[in-house]
């Protein structure tokens, strides 16, 4: 038999507890490692498509919300358009808008839904106050 502290249990100390060199096997430990690794990942891939599927409904609200503005293609990046919500964007307010929803959506099936995410703030910003909230 094999004591963790030697000195406690030649004490009489009840708190020590007498072990088999069979229970700290290297095979044993292994396993255990291997069974906390196998559930800690599950538990992170379980909260992987919750993430993602927010980042598509955020995707697809603010789709909405750009198609019921119904924005005309601006002839040049200097013409001026009239959403339906009363205000004046420019041809270069809209094609950025454009591209940071274009990225959104390409960020988003890429899995980085923190970058996506940001990307809809900055279009639903621009559409809110009229210009950027970086």
């Amino acid at each position: 038999m094999y004591h963790r502290d030697r000195g406690l249990a030649r004490m009489g100390h009840t708190g020590v507890r007498a072990y088999r060199r069979a229970d700290w096997a290297p095979g044993r430990i292994r396993v255990d490692c291997i069974l906390a690794i196998v559930g800690v990942a599950a538990v992170l891939f379980a909260a992987q498509p919750a993430v993602a599927a927010t980042c598509a409904d955020e995707l697809q609200q603010l789709a909405d919300q750009w198609n019921a503005l119904s924005f005309q293609t601006p002839p040049k990046p200097s013409a001026h358009v009239l959403g339906k919500n009363g205000r004046d964007y420019t041809g270069g307010q809209i094609e950025y808008m454009k591209t940071e929803i274009r990225f959104a959506h390409k960020d988003c099936r890429g899995g980085n839904n923190d970058e996506a995410l940001r990307r809809v703030t900055i279009v639903r910003g621009i559409l809110k106050n009229g210009y950027a909230i970086h």
